[in-house]
């Protein structure tokens, strides 16, 4: 009916084959006969599915950071941005959490870069078991991470996670055999009495937790 009215159609279509997803950008178009009427219907697709999980790789590597498989800084601003918006609909508040994990440069001179991944990657996990499943655990870059909390209604209940997060750093990490003791230093800066926009906010929480570390 689309093709018989517009004159075309044409969509990317999924589907499995063989237990493997696959991408098809198909092409229907009309081929009319001596009087103008259609006679034939002429189906042209075309196998896209490396292009589709090419661009897929490249939009993942754009948002997520390929080490801890957190949401990047550009994925986190992003979020931040929505969450602002958001408490500016609802009249309600959102914490921005800057977390640096105190000497990371001591593990990387003495035990090597390969040591200090292995220790991000643990950081991050124990980052994400203390949040809530509505919260974002981005990393900044370095040994720098980001948490953002949307949809709060008091500012204590940051404090009450800052306090968990350096709970689940006290134990030591196991790092090839070594064990690491690694605390974290956290600022935070709520909207939107510490800031209006995400730079801002960011900017603040990372002074306040310049100033926690000092």
């Amino acid at each position: 009916n689309a093709v018989r009215r517009c004159g075309e159609w044409q969509a990317n279509v999924e589907g499995r084959l063989n237990d493997r997803a696959y991408c098809r950008h198909v092409r229907i178009s009309p081929v009319t006969g001596d009087q103008d009427g259609v006679t034939h219907f002429l189906v042209v697709y075309e196998d896209i599915t490396l292009r589709r999980e090419q661009e897929q790789q490249i939009l993942y590597q754009a948002q997520y950071d390929s080490l801890t498989c957190l949401p990047n800084r550009v994925l986190a601003m992003d979020r931040l941005a929505q969450a602002i918006t958001v408490a500016k609909r609802d009249t309600g508040q959102v914490a921005v959490m800057f977390i640096d994990l105190d000497d990371f440069k001591k593990v990387n001179d003495s035990l090597g870069h390969g040591a200090g991944d292995a220790l991000l990657v643990e950081a991050a996990t124990r980052l994400l078991a203390t949040t809530r499943a509505e919260d974002t655990v981005a990393r900044q870059g370095g040994d720098e991470f980001l948490v953002i909390l949307g949809n709060l209604h008091a500012s204590s209940d940051t404090q009450m996670l800052a306090t968990k997060i350096i709970g689940a750093f006290a134990p030591p990490f196991l790092v090839e055999q070594h064990e690491l003791f690694v605390s974290p230093s956290i600022g935070i800066a709520v909207y939107p009495h510490d800031g209006d926009s995400p730079s801002t906010l960011l900017r603040n929480a990372d002074l306040a937790m310049y100033e926690a570390k000092d």
